[in-house]
């Protein structure tokens, strides 16, 4: 969350109204940051939030490869992607992982 500087507070709102919804820590903090990423930063692909806009894909591999699936389908859901369009979005960020985890 260091990367939001004063919109941390934001962030915590996020956390604060989305957290009766998961039991799982990782989950909710991704889904705080995905929605503030939608809302304020104005992603609209999966590559958008995992590499342009948070790095996660470089700097957080194992959460993010944890993540990958369910964050698409949130991201799909909020802004209301055809399934084509949100499994080619999912294809292309697996892409994108996999060439930051080999890269050495």
């Amino acid at each position: 969350f260091f990367r939001y500087g004063k919109n941390i507070s934001i962030l915590f709102d996020n956390v604060k109204l989305l957290r009766s919804k998961y039991s799982d820590i990782n989950q909710l903090f991704d889904a705080a940051e995905l929605h503030y990423c939608i809302e304020y930063e104005m992603i609209a692909h999966p590559a958008d939030f995992f590499v342009r806009r948070t790095g996660k894909i470089f700097f957080d591999r194992i959460n993010t490869e944890q993540q990958l699936e369910y964050l698409n389908q949130l991201l799909s859901r909020e802004l209301q992607l055809k399934e084509s369009l949100s499994q080619k979005n999912l294809a292309e960020v697996k892409d994108d992982f996999e060439v930051a985890v080999s890269f050495k």
